[in-house]
C-alpha cells in the first residue's frame, strides 16, 4: 500500500506487487497512478487501459493535461480546461514530459 508521505507515490512493482493487484486495489478507492511509459504497453496487454479511457498527466498541483486514448491508443487531448495538446499523441511521447506522473482513469 502507498504510503501518503511517499515522495514517489505511483506504482513500483517492488514495493507494490504484481500490476494487476495494484489495478484491483487502486481502481476503486483511488486512480492508479504511473510515472514514464514503461507500463502502457504492459497496461495494454492485460486490457487495462482501452480506448476511451481517460489519462490525466500531472505536472503540479493544479496543473495538468486530459487525454482521451484513441482506438490506435493514442493519446488525444480533449476539449476541457485542463485539455491536453491538441491532436493526437505517441503516449512515449506525452507520459515521459518532464518526468510527470501520470493516472489512469477508466
Amino acid at each position: 500500500m502507498v504510503d501518503a508521505f511517499d515522495p514517489e507515490p505511483w506504482y513500483k512493482a517492488e514495493r507494490d506487487g504484481p500490476l494487476e493487484k495494484y489495478l484491483q486495489i487502486h481502481g476503486n478507492a483511488s486512480p492508479p497512478l504511473f510515472k514514464g511509459c514503461d507500463l502502457w504497453e504492459r497496461l495494454k496487454e492485460i486490457g487495462a487501459i482501452e480506448p476511451g479511457a481517460g489519462v490525466r498527466v500531472m505536472y503540479s498541483v493544479g496543473f495538468d493535461e486530459s487525454y482521451i486514448v484513441t482506438i490506435d491508443f493514442k493519446l488525444r487531448g480533449i476539449q476541457c480546461v485542463f485539455a491536453g495538446k491538441p491532436g493526437d499523441h505517441d503516449p512515449r511521447k506525452i507520459l515521459t514530459k518532464k518526468g510527470a506522473p501520470w493516472i489512469l482513469e477508466r
